[in-house]
């Protein structure tokens, strides 16, 4: 009787949480000059009044706190001559939509007459979320002639034709909060219960005092004595407009509990990842290097792994990778046939008959060392204007780095890609993007992020490992599984004693992550690092020729306990 009571009243709370769910809704208004969108989390306030749009309070209803902001609700400098914010538009309409998921969608559209600029911002949220975004979209309509009336701001000579966007702010006020943080690819916290950030890596979330004097006034304090600040969500386009809206990247706001914005961050970034997973793996960097590579010397040393974790155990690697040295440096990532006349097949057949799949090391980029840029260049394909790496916007480069990826996922089920040496940066001119590094930069990796979805888009499964030359921002992991840790591949942190040596290096990494995670304070999941795995290897014996078993499990401890993904 007491079970079937305790069952009633169970079923009885799974209703009331159903009904309760059902309840909350997204919501959005406009009227009398105001606007309002949120959900049970949170709301932002805007005003419409004179015909400028800006965000007025942001509402915290979980920590119930409520942010006054001054802002002015986007900023974009156009051709380096001018910056222009909400206040240089007039609201034309707005609308509000019903989006997926419950979501409410507010549209708000703008111009600016004397320019012939119209932009539109979209504010979504979702029915259950404790977050909303919003975006920013421009065109180039056309400027008419007003006779008689004065311009919204003052005019600008588009001297060559459309007008460049430098930067967009998606987001700009000043705040009377506590703020935080912030930087390349990390979010801003204010109050210890808002977070906000652009949902891309390289866009720069930035706190700082009042650059605008009409936001706070001559006082960079408030009557309170609390410091203002700038927040401001910006990155670098280098776009020139057409008569077709562009969309800027997504902004994210959203929200906690008091004293809670951490943990909610770390929760906003797992419902927007990669769905994680585990993958082990084995890397032939400090065993096989390019000399000794054959199909036969790779099978040779899985066979170890086969009859010792296989056959008499039933465990199995995911993949097998195969690290730098098997490309014909001569190509776009073509198998050096001296190496591999046939191919990987036979090595593919012999690993599948323990269920393992082929890894391998990718560089998307690539740099000197890893392929021939002059014999790149002859060819065709877009080398950075420092000669050091290939230019993944060129057009001729992707195209054919999309080809080869294609072929090696379908022909040999590729089931792990590391791109190492990653570079960005790029000034050339007909690239598919402007001839400034900033704006090849964020070409660069807006072309990564897609060739990223690309390769997932022929295997679902694959796994994804960016390594070498990346930064950890958690909006990486939309797009790859796991992001490098930063710092060397191995080292010996010797001002901590030690008796072995494999104990130094345990220290080198205990001091990369504690730097990484309490004195940068990265936002940043430690299951999705890229952490270099466990070095045994006959060209690195990194305890030493005669290290005993304790040492090496006491790394295997170490290495597994912060919960990484990738075990390599």
């Amino acid at each position: 009787m007491r079970r079937k009571t305790i069952l009633a009243c169970c079923t009885a709370g799974l209703a009331l949480m159903a009904t309760s769910v059902a309840f909350a809704a997204a919501t959005a208004s406009v009227k009398d000059g105001q606007a309002v969108i949120g959900n049970d989390s949170l709301e932002r306030r805007l005003s419409l009044e004179g015909g400028v749009l800006r965000t007025t309070t942001l509402v915290n209803r979980l920590a119930k706190a409520e942010l006054a902001v001054k802002s002015d609700e986007f900023a974009l400098r156009l051709n380096d001559a001018q910056e222009l914010t909400a206040a240089d538009f007039r609201v034309v309409s707005h609308k509000v939509e019903d989006a997926p998921r419950g979501a409410k969608r507010l549209s708000v559209l703008l111009e600016n007459r004397a320019m012939g600029l119209e932009a539109r911002v979209d504010f979504e949220v979702a029915a259950d979320d404790f977050f909303m975004r919003k975006r920013l979209a421009i065109r180039a309509v056309g400027r008419e002639s007003l006779p008689g009336q004065a311009p919204v701001s003052e005019g600008i000579r588009f001297l060559q034709g459309m007008p460049t966007v430098n930067w967009v702010e998606v987001e700009r006020f000043a705040t009377e909060s506590a703020a935080e943080l912030g930087g390349m690819g990390q979010p801003v916290f204010l109050g210890q219960c808002f977070f906000l950030g652009l949902e891309y890596p390289a866009a720069y979330n930035t706190v700082s005092k009042p650059r605008s004097p009409q936001l706070v006034g001559a006082n960079s304090r408030t009557s309170s004595g609390l410091q203002v600040s700038d927040v401001a969500l910006r990155h670098n386009p280098g776009r020139r407009l057409t008569g077709e809206f562009w969309e800027s990247k997504p902004a994210v706001l959203g929200v906690s509990a008091a004293g809670q914005v951490e943990t909610a961050f770390a929760r906003y970034v797992s419902l927007i990842r990669v769905p994680p997973r585990t993958h082990n793996l084995y890397n032939s960097w400090y065993d096989v290097r390019q000399r000794d590579m054959s199909n036969d010397a790779f099978l040779a040393v899985f066979d170890g792994f086969k009859k010792n974790l296989y056959d008499k155990h039933g465990l199995k690697l995911d993949s097998f990778v195969i690290d730098d040295g098997w490309q014909d440096r001569d190509s776009i990532w073509g198998i050096n046939a001296k190496l591999f006349p046939d191919g990987f097949g036979g090595l593919v057949d012999g690993l599948r008959a323990a269920k393992t799949d082929l890894g391998l090391w990718l560089p998307l980029t690539a740099v000197k060392g890893n392929l021939n840029m002059e014999w790149g260049k002859a060819n065709g394909y877009e080398v950075a204007d420092t000669g050091s790496h290939y230019c993944l916007s060129g057009p001729n480069y992707n195209k054919k780095l999309r080809e080869v990826l294609a072929d090696y996922i379908r022909r040999y089920k590729v089931a792990y890609l590391k791109h190492d040496f990653n570079s960005f940066s790029c000034a050339a001119d007909g690239h598919g993007h402007l001839p400034r590094r900033e704006y090849g930069f964020e070409a660069n990796v807006d072309a990564y992020i897609e060739m990223l979805k690309f390769t997932r888009s022929l295997n679902p499964n694959i796994f994804l490992n960016v390594t070498g030359g990346m930064w950890l921002s958690p909006w990486w992991l939309m797009s790859a599984d796991t992001v490098w840790r930063g710092a060397s591949d191995f080292g010996y942190e010797k001002s901590v004693p030690a008796i072995e040596q494999r104990d130094w290096h345990i220290s080198y990494i205990d001091a990369v992550l504690y730097d990484n995670f309490r004195v940068r304070r990265y936002q940043f999941p430690p299951s999705a690092l890229m952490t270099h795995g466990i070095i045994y290897g006959k060209l690195c014996m990194l305890g030493g020729k005669d290290e005993p078993l304790d040492k090496w499990t006491d790394h295997v401890v170490s290495y597994l306990g912060p919960g990484v993904m990738m075990r390599e």
